[in-house]
């Protein structure tokens, strides 16, 4: 099993307990608010060192990992250690309103992230993932774009279809329409991948 966690490199220096009360003493005097309330929570003054999902990143995992569980609800699979040890420093440190684990029955590496505050449009942060092989972004968003265009394409040759048959019969088509029955619904939709 590998894993991958995404410590930002140059937050990294932050681990240490001397140095990152070093970074809240200074953040205070400057009047960093949003620097301040990122590390309160935590008993050491810690912030996150964890990379922020941007959208592109945010939809690759959403494309690819479609199922969202609270981490403590997590079962489909067993978390490695330092995934685990991770997620203990998130709690011990208080940085998340909460974590949640995406994965997939079909491509199974699920992706760990902390969410943090419980507002609609927080922030959420990429903490870590794990699995049998960890493909490089690229690829990533290579799979994520194969699997959104095979629904593009089921999806309008759905629409195709229903499209054919209501121009060979428009009669029918407006019958329906004219007896009360449910109008035909002619729609292309590709699953939603906001969070």
């Amino acid at each position: 099993m590998k894993t991958e966690i995404f410590i930002k490199p140059e937050l990294a220096e932050l681990e240490s307990a001397e140095v990152s009360a070093e970074w809240s003493a200074i953040c205070r005097e400057l009047g960093l608010d949003g620097q301040v309330k990122l590390s309160e929570k935590s008993p050491e003054l810690k912030p996150p060192p964890y990379r922020a999902i941007d959208q592109k990143t945010e939809r690759i995992i959403r494309t690819l990992c479609p199922e969202k569980m609270p981490v403590a609800s997590y079962s489909a699979s067993a978390i490695p250690l330092d995934i685990v040890q991770e997620i203990k420093k998130c709690m011990d440190n208080e940085w998340y309103h909460s974590l949640y684990i995406f994965f997939d029955n079909k491509s199974p590496d699920p992706f760990l992230v902390g969410r943090l505050t419980a507002e609609w449009n927080s922030p959420w942060h990429l903490i870590a993932r794990w699995g049998d092989e960890l493909l490089p972004f690229e690829e990533l968003e290579l799979k994520a774009v194969n699997r959104l265009m095979n629904e593009a394409k089921e999806a309008l040759a759905d629409m195709k279809s229903k499209m054919e048959y209501y121009i060979q019969n428009p009669t029918g088509f407006i019958q329906r329409i004219l007896s009360g029955m449910e109008k035909p619904e002619i729609s292309f939709i590709v699953r939603t991948l906001n969070w």
